[in-house]
This record gives C-alpha cells, structure tokens and sequence, in this order.
C-alpha cells in the first residue's frame, strides 16, 4: 500500500522512493504578482512552503509557471502605476494597485501556455507587461521552481 505524504514544494524533487507519493503542500499555492516599472515580479513561496520568508523564490519577466490540478491564489499589488493584469483563457482580470492587494483563485485544468495581458492605465501600451503562464506537471512545476 501507498502513503500520502504532503511535504513543502521541494519535497517532489527530494522524493519517490519507499512506496511514498509526495504532494505539493496541502491548501492553495500562494504566489505573488507586484507591477513596478513596467515589469512583473513573480515571489513563489521557497522549500518552508510560506511566503514573506528568507527562502521566497522571486523571478522577474514574463513568465508565470503554474502547476497544473492545484489551487492556486494570486496575490496582485504594485509598487508605483496601476496595472491591470488578465488571463484570458481562464478569462479573469484584475486591477494591481499600489498599497492594495487583490486576489485571484483558480485551479489551471490544462496544461499548455497560454497567454497573460497586462497593462498600464497611462494610456501607452507596455509589451513588458504582457507574456506567457506555462501549466506544467506539479513535478515539471517544482523542478523549474529549484532551477537558475
């Protein structure tokens, strides 16, 4: 018989071996998503599972990578402009503002990439702002995650 062990994130790398099935930690997978000068910050939580923590794992650009089947909550803010941010095959979209935090929930149910919007409400249009979320395997995810 199998056991369901639940470890933090890096627990997919470290383990698959004795008959256990590592999982990524119970509850949603927390991620950060912070607007400042016309880029997007990506902050996932490090191997404690917690964000605001020493170990965070921030990468800037255009991609946000996502593990597929599992909850996940975005927290959106800025740090100067307002942004708004859209995902349009899960179609949702939502404003980042400085000093406010706004949540998105979902759980990605293909794998694949697909395209993120984002933009600057000066009225200019910020290719920056704009990229690619890539729904992987949670093991693709963590493995990617624990990379340069």
């Amino acid at each position: 018989m199998r056991s369901h062990i639940r470890f933090p994130l890096w627990g997919l790398l470290l383990l698959g071996v004795d008959g256990c099935t590592p999982t990524l930690p119970p509850g949603p997978l927390c991620i950060q998503i912070t607007g400042e000068e016309y880029i997007w910050q990506f902050r996932y939580p490090g191997p404690d599972g917690e964000l605001q923590t020493d170990d965070d794992i921030t990468k800037p650009g255009n991609e946000l990578h996502l593990p597929l089947g599992i909850e996940i909550e975005v927290e959106l803010t800025s740090r100067d402009y307002i942004y708004t941010f859209a995902l349009p095959h899960l179609d949702m979209h939502q404003v980042a503002v400085p000093d406010l935090t706004f949540t998105l929930a979902f759980t990605p149910r293909e794998t694949g990439a697909f395209a993120f919007v984002g933009d600057q409400m000066c009225g200019f249009e910020h290719e920056s702002l704009n990229g690619r979320v890539v729904v992987e395997s949670p093991t693709a995810f963590v493995e990617w995650l624990a990379g340069p």
